[in-house]
């Protein structure tokens, strides 16, 4: 990636995630399109609306473990598209094409992380001691 376009935010998932599946080069890749809701340092000022989109397995994994509102930080670059509609008029769109994307915070990965443990347990046939770490803080 350009060392003069890098972009690193954490805000709340604005949408409901949107999954969709394309072919590029003969190849089936998965994107995910929304827009983080990042609160402003000035409290006077609204908050700022990213669009972001996520490619590949990571797109599969935000997807499968947030929801609107959850708290995720992403790392990517500014892209720009421009297209011309059928009136003549131009239209601009910057968004954060994401190359890393990280939970901070979902109550979905939550319940995900504690369904897999109580089947994990149920799974265990020997009755050996499963350590408690209690409540995980995110």
């Amino acid at each position: 990636m350009n060392l003069e376009n890098q972009v690193n935010l954490t805000g709340r998932l604005a949408k409901e995630n949107q999954l969709r599946n394309y072919t590029f080069n003969g190849e089936n890749r998965n994107v995910l399109n929304n827009t983080l809701a990042i609160k402003s340092r000035n409290k006077d000022k609204p908050s700022n609306f990213i669009n972001i989109t996520i490619w590949g397995k990571t797109a599969d994994y935000i997807f499968d473990n947030t929801q609107k509102g959850d708290k995720i930080s992403v790392y990517g670059e500014l892209t720009q598209n421009v297209w011309e509609d059928d009136s003549g008029a131009m239209h601009y769109e910057v968004y954060v094409n994401v190359e890393e994307a990280k939970i901070i915070y979902s109550e979905r990965y939550k319940n995900n992380f504690a369904n897999q443990n109580q089947a994990q347990q149920k799974s265990n046939p020997t009755n050996q001691q499963q350590e408690d770490y209690g409540e995980i803080q995110f």
